[in-house]
């Protein structure tokens, strides 16, 4: 009996170990797959960063060469006394892309003969003006909330002036921070127009989702024709 058992105790020992060895395995095999997703995930990582920076600089490049762009859009009042006052907002229309092309001053050009009054300015901004032009200027250099310029993709409003003549639309000359020289701003000419005469974002939002329902519709109606 005694021999029995020691026979049997052998036997299970025997048997355990090559059981052992199938979990080691396993678990090298496992522990190599982890391994190698793991660096899988981090080629694949450094890749898209790769891929991210090389984009960004080709952007910057792209940008570089592009001029920035300015809108000076009003909203025109009859007051009824000889005098036509004028709501202004200032639009940086640069592109996003263009990281540090801040619009800090507006040189506008009006009828030299005639008045003006200022009637209000946004905080942070200052103006001086002489025969035939105002100029507005950004007190506080660099981006909100810091500084008072106006980024690219954004707006300014509260630029509010009256003439003794229907100025209507004016030219005039926008400055903007150079990055890239900060000794040579860029100077773009523009001319003033009313709002109106511009679609507002929220305008061509709306008739964009109504041609895109448009057409999402004419595709159901088709789809369900065939399937009918």
């Amino acid at each position: 009996m005694k021999h029995a058992c020691i026979k049997a105790t052998q036997r299970r020992i025997k048997m355990s170990f090559p059981l052992a060895g199938n979990h080691s395995e396993e678990r090298l095999r496992t522990s190599r797959n982890d391994s190698e997703r793991y660096f899988q995930m981090k080629t694949l990582r450094i890749y898209l960063i790769a891929v991210m920076m090389v984009g960004l600089f080709f952007s910057s490049i792209a940008h570089a060469g592009v001029p920035p762009t300015a809108d000076f859009l009003y909203n025109e009042t009859d007051k009824g006394t000889g005098w036509w006052q004028y709501d202004y907002t200032l639009f940086n229309t640069s592109p996003t892309g263009h990281v540090g092309i801040d619009l800090y001053d507006l040189f506008l050009y009006f009828d030299p003969s005639a008045s003006l009054n200022v009637l209000s300015m946004p905080s942070g901004w200052d103006w001086t003006d002489g025969a035939g032009f105002i100029d507005v200027f950004s007190m506080n250099p660099g981006a909100p909330p810091i500084g008072t310029d106006i980024v690219p993709d954004t707006s300014l409003s509260g630029f509010g002036f009256e003439f003794d003549y229907q100025a209507g639309m004016l030219p005039f000359d926008a400055t903007f921070v150079n990055p890239y020289d900060l000794d040579n701003p860029f100077v773009v000419s523009g001319t003033t127009a009313p709002k109106s005469s511009i679609p507002e974002p929220s305008t061509i939002l709306l008739l964009g989702s109504g041609i895109a329902g448009l057409v999402l519709r004419k595709k159901f109606k088709k789809s369900f024709l065939i399937t009918s």
